[in-house]
């Protein structure tokens, strides 16, 4: 779940007054803060579905503060700030209030620690909020491994979920669902504002989801007779009994929010209900809604999806895959579309569908370029042989009784440049139409340094904007090397996107660019979605040859923010705490959120100790992972289908309470095992981005993940232990010749009974075993 309620209502560009990691630097601010947070959330709390205590602020508690919750100030001058329990809550006697008079203020209060009940795979957080003036509020919930209170904000987090508040003059309910990532004991909540005006806070909740229903929806929209009836469907299924439950579905319309379906409902446990409702909504538009099953009372928020409902003909263009630009270098089988009617199949069956290329004389019709494989999809190719450099529209139009219905697909055929970089409709990354697996490491920014990464099998290194120096860039082309061009800000204010400009004249065109990484971890940083969009559109314009992307930490957001890139680099740093497990999950995450967009893994090689806090532990909390699990972590995000790797990081100067880094000095075992790493996947490269991909794994709750490449008649293996313990796993392939596998790296031989296998692995063993499919 990405975004609340009051997101539809106003569109808001913030001011970002933050720097990374500052919920990180500050103490409590009272004395007495250090022994409240320290109290143990009871298991009256689990029992009534709500982890927060005084989750409604009536209770009152010492200096003007609610019981349970904590001022943190950030070192805000005397008297610019008010932190308190303030009267005429949205539901209650009272509620939370962050109020500031100055500008660029960070203030803020959270919860005491909430210890998260065994087995939390999923929360849903949700809360009741409103604004005057506008002070740029967040709210965040972090997750920790360790017991927050011996170390308070020195605790090195786990997961952190930042969402930004929206304006609203009234009270409006926010929320979304996440992922917990393994090893999470506990939970804070904190809200926070980042300058002038006031942020009012009630009825928080922090559940375990899913607590007493599981919903799915199975349409949330389809039309169901022309010109404007539409039909939602859901299936809710009671996992506890519970009485006085209302499903409702909200539809977000410009300025206003309208409800298209509320319904009351008792569940016994389960029971199966199934919801039916009409509602109005012309079929020629798109909308985003709300679904939601709420108690009587107001913290009682039991699920909340986001649904995107669409028109009733849809569609996305499949090939070209990067961004809808015809590549010259790039293979190409034409221009393909595939989409859907969003219709039930009677009204389906009479829509008569036909396209046309804008811009050339090439059309399609059903049966004639043009196929329907069931009444409610489609799918077409257009030629491009002789297309001209040019913008032009795929149109597909859908016709029912005298009336038209239609989606528009740009395409855009580049001018011809030596040295383009995209992607092909598997994820393939391509050098002026060459496909490679992309293993890039953060910060080698010297000819030296160039010269080591490329030695150890690395082919990119990101480098920050004012390193890459013409000479720099020359030393990597002239070796092979690529380079990708990292902007730590926007880098534009009054004279707009004139720094992009400059890069791009200086650069757009150079044989060792492979693209360009605007600022990392926008959505932790809260850069609004609409500002990275703005940066990419102009981007997109001035360099249609080179792929641009930035990493992303929170899944929960990375649909807001895939549209700002071509590529979603996928940021977790899941070591010591964590464990290795948690690439795959934040992957899996990734790929459903951005699709069809490629994502690729950023793997860990650097402790906390270096990039977060040099007080911790470097043996125990604050160590770099070990080789085996970088390796481990490595096959697991291929397994899980990143398309490319990048290292954090080589070199790290000393920022924060950080201390520098050299991966070569600081970590030399893991150095050693990172050439030796590279020398495996430039062996397996060619299956790789050649074959077809198939995942094995179902739920990244088993230690085993598996997945394997059909390249013609070779098939490959990729398995890997995430965990640190020995393990056993069983798995079924295609038919093999012989029933056998072998060892890439070893030779040893696996011989399965018919397509089953079985395997023992080793704590963060990785094995790749090759077959040739049997002509059976």
């Amino acid at each position: 779940m990405r975004s609340s309620i009051a997101r539809w209502l106003t569109v808001v560009v913030l001011l970002v007054v933050t720097v990374s990691q500052a919920q990180q630097d500050e103490p409590p601010s009272t004395p007495a803060a250090a022994e409240k947070v320290s109290a143990a959330v009871g298991p009256d709390l689990v029992a009534r579905g709500n982890l927060i205590s005084n989750s409604g602020f009536e209770d009152p508690g010492a200096e003007g503060m609610p019981t349970s919750w904590f001022r943190r100030l950030h070192g805000a001058a005397e008297g610019s700030v008010v932190v308190k329990q303030e009267p005429q809550g949205y539901s209650g006697r009272s509620c939370l209030m962050l109020k500031s008079n100055a500008d660029r203020m960070i203030y803020g209060a959270y919860s005491q620690p909430i210890n998260l009940p065994p087995g939390t795979r999923e929360l849903l957080i949700s809360f009741y909020f409103k604004t005057k003036e506008f002070p740029q509020p967040d709210v965040y919930v972090m997750l920790f491994g360790t017991d927050f209170a011996l170390k308070e904000w020195n605790t090195p987090y786990l997961q952190a979920e930042d969402h930004a508040i929206p304006q609203s003059n009234d009270w409006s309910l926010s929320g979304w669902r996440f992922r917990v990532v393994p090893g999470a004991i506990q939970a804070v909540v904190a809200f926070r504002g980042a300058g002038k005006g006031a942020l009012y806070i009630d009825d928080v909740a922090l559940r375990p989801y899913p607590q007493v229903a599981q919903c799915t929806l199975l349409g949330p929209g389809q039309v169901i007779a022309l010109p404007r009836d539409r039909q939602f469907e859901a299936q809710v299924r009671g996992l506890a009994s519970i009485r006085n439950l209302t499903a409702t579905l909200q539809l977000f319309e410009e300025k206003r929010i309208r409800t298209a379906f509320r319904e009351p409902m008792n569940l016994e446990k389960d029971e199966v209900r199934f919801l039916r409702a009409k509602y109005a909504l012309d079929a020629d538009k798109s909308l985003r809604g709300l679904f939601l099953l709420t108690g009587e009372k107001p913290d009682e928020v039991y699920d909340l999806q986001e649904v995107n409902i669409s028109a009733l003909i849809d569609g996305r263009l499949t090939r070209p895959a990067f961004r809808g630009t015809v590549l010259r270098s790039l293979p190409s089988q034409g221009i393909e579309a595939t989409g859907t009617v969003n219709a039930s199949e009677q009204l389906a069956r009479n829509l008569q569908l036909s396209a046309r290329l804008a811009g050339t004389d090439q059309q399609a019709r059903e049966g004639l370029g043009l196929e329907r494989p069931t009444p409610t999809s489609w799918r077409l190719i257009f030629d491009t042989t002789g297309l001209l450099t040019g913008n032009y529209e795929v149109q597909v139009t859908g016709t029912s009784q005298g009336k038209y219905y239609q989606v528009s697909l740009p395409v855009v055929v580049a001018p011809e440049q030596k040295n383009e970089v995209g992607y092909n409709e598997e994820g393939i990354l391509y050098i002026s139409g060459r496909p490679i697996l992309p293993r890039g490491v953060y910060f080698a920014t010297t000819e030296p340094e160039l010269e080591n990464i490329k030695a150890a099998g690395f082919n990119f290194s990101v480098i920050p904007w004012r390193m890459a120096s013409q000479i720099v860039m020359d030393k990597a082309a002239a070796s092979g090397m690529m380079v990708m061009i990292h902007s730590r800000s926007l880098e534009y204010g009054s004279e707009r996107y004139g720094f992009w400009e400059h890069a791009v004249q200086k650069f757009g065109a150079h044989p060792a660019l492979l693209g360009w990484h605007t600022v990392g971890k926008p959505d932790a940083e809260l850069n609004p979605p609409a500002v990275l969009k703005s940066l990419y559109d102009y981007l997109v314009k001035l360099d249609p040859h080179h792929p641009v992307m930035t990493s992303l930490t929170m899944p929960s957001l990375m649909a807001d923010y895939a549209p700002a890139n071509d590529i979603v680099m996928v940021w977790s740093d899941p070591l010591p705490l964590s464990g290795v497990s948690t690439v795959g999950m934040m992957l899996d995450q990734a790929r459903a959120a951005v699709d069809p967009r490629p994502v690729w893994a950023i793997i860990q090689a650097v402790g906390h100790h270096w990039s977060w806090d040099s007080e911790l532990d470097p043996e125990g909390d604050g160590r770099v992972p070990t080789p085996d699990e970088v390796r481990c972590m490595s096959y697991t995000a291929l397994i899980h289908g990143a398309r490319g790797l990048l290292y954090y990081a080589y070199v790290l100067d000393a920022g924060n309470r950080g201390k520098p880094y050299r991966l070569t000095q600081d970590a030399p075992a893991l150095w050693t095992s990172l050439i030796r790493l590279n020398r495996e996947l430039a062996w397996i490269e060619p299956l790789f981005v050649q074959g077809t991909w198939h995942p094995l794994t179902l739920s990244t709750t088993e230690p085993v993940h598996l997945a394997y490449w059909v390249c013609g008649d070779k098939v490959m293996l990729v398995a890997a232990n995430t965990s640190d313990e020995p393990a056993l796993q069983t798995f079924r392939l295609p038919p093999i010749e012989k029933s056998m596998l072998t060892n890439v790296f070893t030779g040893e031989k696996l011989v399965g009974s018919d397509q089953d296998y079985g395997m023992e692995f080793g704590p963060h063993d990785v094995l790749v075993m090759m077959g040739r499919l049997s002509g059976e």
